[in-house]
């Protein structure tokens, strides 16, 4: 199974994706797991929170550029973008607490992933980056304004144009994440809070933003235009080559 479920014993929830061999990228098949499992979660009165993590020392490398790179045009980008879309829309905008448990790289639609949490808690070994402009692209699941939520104008806009993957420390100082945990059993007993599942979805209610939806929607539109141009395929067609002569992609 791409996308694990569990659950404790004290109202948690935890999703993991699992693709450990392809750094957890998100293809078609954990779109549809989301999706199933958003499904079941929205109808739940009993979770008082959802983890979302990823297996194998990576949280999330973003979409499968493999599973993708045939999406040629803006209307086919699209068929991939909305659907993963709606899914950090419908994550953000749960009643149940969300935490998402950034244990090793969240790149590109990984660091979106990560943005949809309401809490953000990293692992020390974290490197989070929107790296999405070194393949010509924006942001097109949402994280953009989900970041800007986070963190501000100035310092999401920096975190974006400069395309770099920033360390646990540094994702601590700028208040993008919220705490740190070395395994998720930690960030469990971290989190054992004594507030019912009511109380969250009552303070979610009071100071959640839901008109940040529409601007996570946009992306997507945004993100399809550029999807079909010449400079992202070149970069995409790069970085496979890269990738399958065991080179890999560089960091910052």
């Amino acid at each position: 199974m791409k996308l694990l479920k569990e659950e404790t014993n004290n109202g948690l929830m935890i999703w993991k994706i699992n693709r450990p061999e392809a750094k957890n990228a998100v293809d078609f098949e954990v779109i549809h797991l989301f999706e199933k499992y958003l499904d079941e979660i929205e109808n739940r009165k009993d979770i008082r929170a959802l983890i979302i993590t990823g297996s194998g020392g990576s949280f999330c490398s973003g979409g499968d550029l493999e599973a993708f790179h045939g999406l040629r045009t803006a209307a086919e980008a699209r068929t991939m973008l909305l659907p993963m879309n709606k899914v950090l829309r419908r994550i953000s905008s749960l009643s149940t607490l969300v935490i998402t448990y950034v244990d090793g790289a969240a790149v590109g639609g990984g660091a979106e992933l990560a943005s949809a949490g309401d809490l953000i808690y990293v692992s020390p070994r974290t490197s989070l980056g929107f790296i999405q402009g070194k393949l010509s692209l924006t942001t097109g699941w949402g994280g953009a304004a989900l970041a800007k939520e986070k963190v501000g104008y100035g310092r999401a806009l920096k975190m974006l144009v400069s395309a770099e993957r920033i360390n646990s420390e540094k994702l601590l100082q700028t208040g993008f994440a919220d705490g740190t945990a070395y395994t998720i059993d930690e960030l469990i007993e971290k989190i054992d809070w004594p507030v019912s599942a009511g109380i969250i979805k009552k303070y979610k209610h009071h100071l959640k933003n839901y008109k940040v939806m529409d601007n996570m929607e946009e992306e997507a539109y945004l993100c399809s235009e550029m999807w079909e141009s010449e400079e992202h395929h070149h970069a995409v067609e790069s970085f496979l080559r890269k990738k399958n002569e065991g080179k890999g992609w560089k960091k910052s």
